[in-house]
This record gives structure tokens, C-alpha cells and sequence, in this order.
């Protein structure tokens, strides 16, 4: 669930940077289909390409995202890790409880006299008292 809600917002975010990206180019000048081609390599801005500012510009934010979603990533993994340590930290807590429970109900067990039944007054003594 947290790795879907971490991909929805991923994509956010990268689909808020193609807006930016794309609401600039319109403004520009750069709209049409073929906006997206490469242009000569000349450097000069124009319908076929960016220009060499816009590249470096863009190839920066490019480069500072990568980064981010690294060290985001890092930081998720390493939170996985711990998660699935507490996991198997509960499970032996659970098992190490239920064997402790099944040990204290056994010696209850053994302790407690069995219940008393009609069997139990045919014993030698009861029959002395009965008798008299």
C-alpha cells in the first residue's frame, strides 16, 4: 500500500514537472506535433529544439530529480528493512508468549485436584464415614 501511495505520488510530481516543462515550450513559441525532434545542434533556439541553456537548464533539473528519488528510494528500503526486523522481532515475542502460556496452563493443570465425581466417594475413607 505504501509503495503504491509512494508511486502515485512520483508520478505527480513528474507529470507536474512535464507541465512546467511543456506550459514554458507553448510559451515560447514551442507547441506544434513536431516540437519534440531534435533540432540541428546549433545551439539556437528554434521550432526543431531547445536551445543550449534550456538543455543545460533542464538536464539540471533532470540530474537534482534523479538524486532525490535515489535518496528517497535509499531512505525507503532502509525503512524496509527495519519494518520487516519488527516483524520478526513480534513473531518470536508471539511465540516465546505462547509457549509461556502453554507452560503456566500446564502446571495449572497439574496443580489444580481433578473435579470431584460420583467416583471419587467410593474410595475407602468415604466408605467409612458413609457407614456409620
Amino acid at each position: 500500500m505504501n509503495k503504491d501511495l509512494y508511486i502515485v505520488r512520483w508520478q505527480f510530481a513528474l507529470g507536474k514537472e512535464y507541465n512546467e516543462i511543456k506550459g514554458a515550450r507553448a510559451q515560447a513559441g514551442y507547441g506544434g506535433p513536431d516540437d519534440d525532434e531534435p533540432g540541428d545542434g546549433g545551439g539556437e533556439s528554434g521550432p526543431m529544439g531547445a536551445s543550449s541553456e534550456e538543455f543545460i537548464l533542464l538536464q539540471r533539473r533532470v540530474d537534482r530529480m534523479e538524486n532525490s528519488i535515489g535518496s528517497i528510494v535509499t531512505k525507503i528500503d532502509a525503512v524496509l528493512v527495519k519494518l520487516e526486523a519488527m516483524e520478526r522481532a513480534k513473531a518470536r515475542r508471539r511465540e516465546t508468549m505462547s509457549k509461556l502460556l502453554d507452560s503456566i496452563s500446564q502446571v495449572r493443570s497439574a496443580a489444580s485436584p481433578s473435579p470431584i465425581t460420583s467416583s471419587s466417594f467410593d474410595s475407602p475413607l468415604c466408605s467409612s464415614i458413609h457407614s456409620r
